[in-house]
């Protein structure tokens, strides 16, 4: 099945090629093993090309694991650009350049735009609670560990709290919006449906679904969205969950920015064509936040735009693309061009 499948992949368009390292566990024993997704995409195109063991997570190994993949589906002269993180963008022994060296051509490098944003959160969460040197947050595991005496039905929402309410006064309405339109619209997975529907609740409306509020699930930090649906989780039925005052302070502010600005760019962030816009927009969002938190706009601000690598020469006319950019506006910007090159 497999030799089918490559033989039958045939793109016609250029591809976008994606990894990331995950450990694992073995196939065989009970050892974890570095294995690494690759994915090739491009318009109407995608398609899991393999998932190696590695000798060692080192840009070096990943880079020779990818060529070796694009080479056995004869995909080499088809790849246009790179998908990534800008721990592999290193210029020595990030795993970009090496590809590129092994391939013998330049390539486009695309921003893993959903790790940045993990990032941003993570940085927001840091700067509330204590860092941990454990994999698993030490309040998250008391809350799942005490989650089977919990009355779901007994909750609060931003407006049993007057700070709360009136940090998100001026957003509620639009954010629930949001995420019910991203609900309805565009059918998430699971994993995705539960800060949406969790940001809805805290907002003080009731998804279109119904109100099932799930059992805390994987702990470990690398989950990309687990600080935010906890942080929220936890704040709403702090009445029933022993905690500090400041500990209940800090991840109210926790749920606060996750509700009121994280969780809209996280989903908005797979549109690249719109980025250059959408980032600004977030940017400006997140400097306006000073008025709610100033720590935290600070920290996210200043995280978010170390990670802004990817607005170079080459990508930056991806915004002549955006959805939300009008012709008349493309035009404008065609003709200012032309301008000041001339």
């Amino acid at each position: 099945m497999a030799a089918e499948i490559m033989m039958k992949f045939s793109p016609l368009v250029p591809l976008v090629v994606h990894w990331d390292g995950k450990l694992l566990p073995d196939l065989t024993g009970h050892e974890s093993v570095d294995r690494l997704p690759v994915v090739a995409t491009g318009n109407k195109v995608q398609q899991l090309l393999g998932v190696p063991k590695l000798a060692s997570g080192t840009g070096q190994a990943m880079a020779a694991a990818v060529c070796k993949i694009l080479q056995a589906w004869s995909l080499t002269n088809k790849v246009a650009g790179m998908c990534t993180t800008a721990s592999n963008t290193g210029h020595k022994n990030g795993a970009c350049p090496l590809i590129e060296q092994l391939l013998g051509k330049q390539l486009l490098y695309f921003a893993c735009r959903h790790h940045i944003f993990e990032l941003v959160l993570e940085t927001v969460f840091s700067v509330q609670m204590k860092p941990s040197s454990s994999p698993d947050i030490l309040i998250f595991k008391r809350f799942q560990s005490q989650w089977s005496f919990i009355d779901t039905t007994d909750y609060r929402i931003v407006v049993d709290d007057e700070y709360a309410a009136d940090a998100v006064r001026n957003v509620k309405d639009h954010i629930i919006a949001f995420a019910e339109e991203q609900l309805s619209t565009h059918l998430p997975p699971d994993d995705y449906r539960e800060p949406l529907e969790i940001t809805i609740l805290f907002r003080g409306g009731t998804p279109s679904c119904g109100i099932h509020i799930m059992a805390p699930g994987a702990l470990h930090k690398v989950r990309w969205m687990a600080k935010a649906i906890y942080a929220i989780k936890i704040w709403m039925f702090a009445k029933q969950f022993k905690l500090k005052k400041a500990e209940e302070n800090a991840l109210r502010d926790v749920a606060i920015f996750v509700s009121s600005l994280y969780v809209k760019a996280w989903f908005q962030a797979p549109l690249s064509t719109s980025a250059p816009a959408t980032d600004l927009q977030f940017l400006k969002h997140l400097s306006k936040y000073k008025s709610v938190n100033e720590k935290v706009s600070k920290a996210a601000f200043k995280k978010f735009a170390g990670h802004l690598w990817y607005l170079g020469e080459e990508l930056v006319a991806f915004a002549f693309f955006g959805r939300n950019v009008t012709c008349d506006e493309k035009r404008q910007k065609e003709t200012t061009i032309s301008q000041r090159e001339c």
